[in-house]
């Protein structure tokens, strides 16, 4: 069971819910579910969904449906009727949204960083950031991928793209048939075997790395597998951007032995 300040802090770290919260405490008799997406795809306040490709909309909708406003409902903060498909915020947590929207400003205001952290919760969330930066990255792409598993032909055109724009594209894959993978369907990349040695840890630690996806040195994907032993795993991740933003500088800082003298690593011919 979460506490209060627990709830505060995923709201505020969240910032579907936020927006959610944010909408309906602005509408007198609330908004359908479909209404909601529409707005919250319009929202700055969402990153990457206006550059995701393939129209997020229905994916919006359903992860509006099954998780976030279940979630708020649970908190008391929304009433959801699901045989309508209608939210509206609920008059007893007016107060508590308030000073939801006052904390989240002052955090804004102190550190800019702040809004520029989110969560996805999905694997395919994932997928749809991942693409929006190879589709977004003007100088340099940096992949990593730390399972096979994750390797979908459907993101060659993404990475492509990106290449025909001018793109200096690099992917750090550990397993050897996924180097070839990408060697065949990407020969202007470079490809090579990356040293692992700043993530590995124990196979049953959880969570464990599943990707890292790094654009122009300034936006960032982490996922991590949620149990990296099960047949299924589930998979989330850190959205970061901004040159300030601080996981973005520790990832710079992780990394930088390792993206910027690539010439030291062995090319996989």
């Amino acid at each position: 069971m979460q506490s209060p300040e627990e709830r505060t802090v995923q709201i505020v770290s969240d910032p579907v819910k936020r927006t959610v919260l944010a909408v309906l405490s602005e509408t007198e008799n609330g908004l359908t579910v479909h209404e909601l997406a529409s707005q919250l795809l319009r929202s700055d306040a969402i990153p990457g969904r206006s550059e995701a490709p393939n129209s997020p909309f229905q994916s919006m909708v359903v992860s509006l449906h099954h998780r976030h406003l279940p979630q708020l409902e649970d908190w008391d903060l929304v009433d959801y009727d699901r045989s309508q498909l209608t939210a509206t915020i609920s008059d007893a947590e007016e107060e508590t949204w308030n000073g939801i929207e006052a904390l989240y400003s002052a955090m804004t205001l102190l550190s800019p960083a702040a809004e520029q952290t989110t969560i996805l919760h999905s694997r395919q969330e994932v997928y749809e950031h991942a693409r929006a930066l190879a589709d977004r990255a003007m100088d340099e792409l940096f992949l990593f991928y730390f399972s096979d598993e994750l390797l979908d032909e459907a993101c060659l055109p993404y990475a492509k793209r990106a290449i025909d724009r001018g793109v200096t594209f690099h992917a750090g894959v550990k397993d050897e048939s996924a180097r070839t993978f990408f060697t065949e369907q990407l020969p202007e990349a470079t490809v090579w075997e990356p040293q692992m040695d700043w993530v590995d840890g124990p196979i049953d630690e959880r969570p464990q790395i599943s990707r890292l996806v790094l654009a122009d040195r300034s936006h960032m994907v982490l996922g991590m597998w949620d149990d990296p032993t099960a047949p299924d795993p589930s998979e989330i991740a850190i959205v970061a951007s901004g040159q300030k933003n601080p996981l973005v500088a520790l990832v710079r800082e992780l990394l930088g032995p390792r993206v910027t003298h690539l010439d030291l690593q062995r090319p996989i011919e």
